[in-house]
C-alpha cells in the first residue's frame, strides 16, 4: 500500500507491505497532515480484484489515482475502472459531465506526464478497455453493438479534446527515438 496526498498527489507514505491476517483489520499511519488516497496492491501483479464494501467505486478517488498514482499498474487499473464507468454510463443513456470531467483529468494528466520514463505504462494508461474486457464485466445479455458505440463515443470525445496534445506527445516520442535501434526490453 502507498498513500498519496489528496491535495498535491505527492506520495506521503511510500510503498509499504502490510500483512492481512484477519477478516477485519485497521492500519494506522502516523504523521499524516491531510486527506490521503490509498494506492492498494502496489507492485503486486497477481489477478486480484478488490471491491469496496459499499460495492461502488469512488469515482473521485479513481480519477485521482488514474491521474497521479506513482505505481504504474495502479495508475492503469484506476484508469480502466474509470473509463469503464464512463463507457457503461454512455451505454445506459449519456455519460454524466462529472464522470467525463474525471476522465478528462486522468487522461490529460497521463498524456502530459513528463516525469515517467516508462512510456509503455503511459501508453497502456491512455488506452480504453477493450470491447472484450467490457463484455466480460456485463452480467446478463451483452450488446456488442452498444459497447462498440459507447466506447467509440468516448474515444472520439477524448481524441477531439486532446488532439493537439496527442499530436505533440507523438512527435516528441518519435523525435526522442530517432536513430535508436528497436529493442524489446523494459528500458526501450
Amino acid at each position: 500500500i502507498g498513500l498519496l496526498d489528496k491535495a498535491t498527489g505527492a506520495e506521503v507514505v511510500p510503498t509499504t507491505v502490510v500483512e492481512l491476517s484477519e477478516t477485519k483489520q485497521t492500519f494506522e499511519f502516523a504523521g499524516l497532515k491531510g486527506d490521503v488516497v490509498p494506492s492498494i496492491l502496489r507492485q503486486f501483479s497477481a489477478p486480484v480484484k478488490l471491491m469496496p464494501a459499499s460495492g461502488e467505486e469512488n469515482l473521485q478517488d479513481l480519477a485521482f489515482l488514474a491521474a497521479r498514482d506513482t505505481d504504474g499498474f495502479n495508475k492503469w487499473d484506476a484508469g480502466q475502472k474509470l473509463y469503464t464507468v464512463a463507457i457503461f454510463e454512455q451505454m445506459a443513456s449519456e455519460m454524466s459531465s462529472t464522470t467525463y470531467n474525471y476522465v478528462k483529468e486522468a487522461f490529460g494528466r497521463t498524456l502530459q506526464d513528463e516525469s515517467s520514463t516508462d512510456f509503455s505504462i503511459i501508453a497502456y494508461a491512455l488506452m480504453l478497455p477493450s470491447e472484450g474486457t467490457l463484455q466480460e464485466l456485463i452480467d446478463g445479455v451483452v450488446d456488442p453493438i452498444a459497447i462498440k458505440k459507447a466506447r467509440g463515443t468516448l474515444k472520439k470525445a477524448l481524441a477531439k479534446e486532446f488532439h493537439s496534445e496527442l499530436q505533440k506527445r507523438y512527435n516528441d516520442l518519435t523525435k526522442a527515438m530517432e536513430g535508436d535501434e528497436f529493442k524489446v526490453d523494459a528500458d526501450s
